[in-house]
Order: structure tokens, then sequence, then C-alpha cells
């Protein structure tokens, strides 16, 4: 079972189920592999502008924790056949800022 609060999820694909996990380990492979800081693949990312083999690289090594012979063609099946599962592990990684100060009835009105 995967561990929302911990970035996990499992992404099913035709040659099974894998367990991804968006973690320290695998934003540090990615930065690794790609020669990208995380800065800049979260800019990327907030501009609409993420280039799809960053997206595979961090996918692959959040596989690598779990699976460690998967390869960059793995992650790019998973991207392919379940992109939600990868987005909900970094959903669970990186949860929406509270917009909340804690007290009842301050929260941020919606637009």
């Amino acid at each position: 079972m995967a561990n929302k609060i911990r970035g996990e999820a499992v992404a099913k694909t035709e040659s099974g189920d894998w367990k991804i996990v968006v973690d320290m380990n695998a934003i540090a492979g990615f930065e690794d592999a790609t020669d990208t800081s995380w800065a800049l693949f979260e800019g990327r990312a907030r501009a609409g502008t993420s280039r799809i083999s960053d997206l595979r690289h961090l996918c692959h090594q959040a596989l690598l924790r779990h699976q460690p012979t998967a390869t960059l063609a793995d992650a790019g099946d998973i991207l392919s056949e379940d992109m939600d599962a990868f987005n909900s592990a970094m959903e669970a990684a990186f949860p929406a800022a509270d917009e909340s100060d804690g007290e009842p009835g301050n929260e941020t009105p919606a637009a």
C-alpha cells in the first residue's frame, strides 16, 4: 500500500504495478541525472514549460527505491499509462500550502 503522506503512489500499467516514491532521494537523483536544479524544475512546472524528459527522469528516480532495476523506458510507460499515479505522488510529496492561520473562519476566501 502506498503512503500518501510520504509522496507515494502505485501506478498500474500493462506490465504490472509500480510503486512511486517522490522523496529527497528521488529529487537528488533527478538533479544528478539531469544536471538541473530542483528550483529550475519547479519554476518550469509553475510556468507550464516542464520538459517531458525531466518528468520521465523524475518518475524514473521515484521508481528506484522499490524497483531498483526500473529503466527510463519503464518511467515513460508509467507516464503514458497512469499519469494520475505520478501526479498523486507529486501532490502527496508537495501538498498545497494551507492558506489558514489556524483559527477557524480565517481561511483565505474562495475567489
